[in-house]
């Protein structure tokens, strides 16, 4: 990873939950994105859309702690969460 701000959303246990939220995720990400680079600075995500489970939250404690493995321990990190009331 860069030295960009590592950005990271944290998901729900259900599956349909999160495929239903993705949409209104996506949006948020670009808007909490775009602001953050018109401050000078660049994103990049800690983890990928799963396109099996077609949707990029973290979903489990177990995806959590994989990520976080992943991340530098000192990256800037910010958890960006949109979410529909499901």
């Amino acid at each position: 990873m860069s030295d960009a701000i590592v950005m990271i959303a944290s998901g729900d246990l259900r599956l349909s939950a999160n495929q239903k939220c993705w949409p209104t995720q996506e949006r948020v990400e670009a808007a909490v994105t775009n602001a953050v680079r018109k401050a000078g600075r660049n994103v990049e995500r800690g983890h990928a859309f799963d396109p099996v489970k077609q949707h990029g939250f973290i979903d489990s404690q177990k995806y959590g702690m994989d990520v976080f493995r992943k991340i530098p321990r000192t990256a800037p990190l910010m958890v960006v969460r949109g979410r529909l009331a499901v």
